[in-house]
């Protein structure tokens, strides 16, 4: 949807039905001025499930929700590569229930300062065949309050803290018919926290929300870390035309810290955790009028268990 408030402006508003349904709601300014450099300012009210596990089985199931709002420089360089740079202000709230503004548990707010750099030479956006890509994200944040609504309290929590991750995949052009697909990519958390909003989390993807990682053998939000770094094979194989058959293998260490809690007050002692695991799985994708399409079947090597997903529509 456009309006006339501003030339360029768009309202989006996305719903993902699935296992994990989400609700994103974006408002974007786009202008550009010469030499390729332009600005965006957006709102956005994303609304996805939490998830948490103990022992390999899921535990608590709540609701999350994130709001932002923030101002953007940015330039392509003559459509090369992407370099953002920016400032605003978010809101994290926890909430037992989806649209009930009484059962909120938790609400972090913060100010942060972010930057992402990205260069894209896939030939397709899904399914690539060659190419490469490479990306850097970070956000820095400040100003930090944690706060228990149902006590009306605020929680111990550190002034500021920083994330960053680094993705980067080359798809080789090895034949017609089959694309071997190598990745690797790392994830950093400055501070360490009980706080589970600053956390990097291995499992599954969620569109805008990049500390949701996409690892084979994983489910939804199943392992929490601290920082990672992770290695990907995908071996890609086109028996017909848009139709693709994918063996996955991927290996991750892992780091998990969290500060240790003495008779309920939170100390300064840092736990650490350290370990790594395998998974490995078959894909089945094909690209439909609906957008591409996906059904994995994925095996963890250390849980020793199996689980299944699929993915239709253009963000998966």
């Amino acid at each position: 949807m456009r309006n006339r408030l501003f030339s360029g402006s768009k309202f989006n508003l996305d719903i993902k039905v699935s296992e994990n349904p989400t609700l994103d709601i974006d408002y974007i300014v786009n202008t550009s001025t010469r030499p390729n450099i332009g600005w965006h300012v957006g709102s956005r009210i994303h609304f996805y499930p939490g998830l948490t596990y103990v022992n390999g089985k899921k535990g608590d199931l709540f609701d999350l929700r994130h709001m932002n709002v923030e101002a953007n420089v940015f330039s392509t360089f003559f459509n090369r590569f992407l370099i953002s740079t920016g400032v605003g202000l978010e809101r994290y709230v926890r909430s037992e229930e989806f649209f009930d503004p009484t059962k909120n548990s938790l609400r972090l707010d913060q100010a942060f300062a972010q930057f992402r750099f990205l260069r894209d030479t896939y030939n397709r956006e899904h399914f690539p065949t060659a190419g490469a890509s490479f990306e850097v994200r970070g956000k820095y944040a400040v100003g930090r309050k944690l706060k228990l609504v149902a006590t009306d309290s605020i929680s111990s929590i550190n002034d500021d803290n920083a994330m960053v991750r680094l993705q980067a995949t080359k798809a080789f052009s090895f034949w017609k018919k089959v694309t071997p697909v190598l990745g690797f990519e790392a994830g950093y958390t400055r501070r360490a926290e009980n706080n589970y909003l600053q956390r990097f989390y291995l499992g599954r993807s969620l569109a805008n929300e990049w500390s949701h990682v996409e690892m084979a053998g994983l489910r939804y939000m199943e392992l929490p870390v601290s920082s990672y770094i992770a290695g990907q094979f995908k071996l890609q194989i086109e028996p017909a035309t848009e139709f693709f058959t994918s063996l996955l293998f991927n290996y991750v260490d892992y780091t998990l810290e969290t500060l240790r809690v003495d008779e309920g007050v939170v100390t300064n002692e840092v736990i650490t955790e350290r370990d790594n695991l395998y998974g490995v799985g078959i894909e089945l994708g094909m690209l439909t009028r609906l957008g591409p399409a996906a059904f994995t079947t994925e095996y963890n090597v250390n849980g020793k268990r199996f689980n299944f997903s699929l993915h239709i529509g253009h963000t998966f």
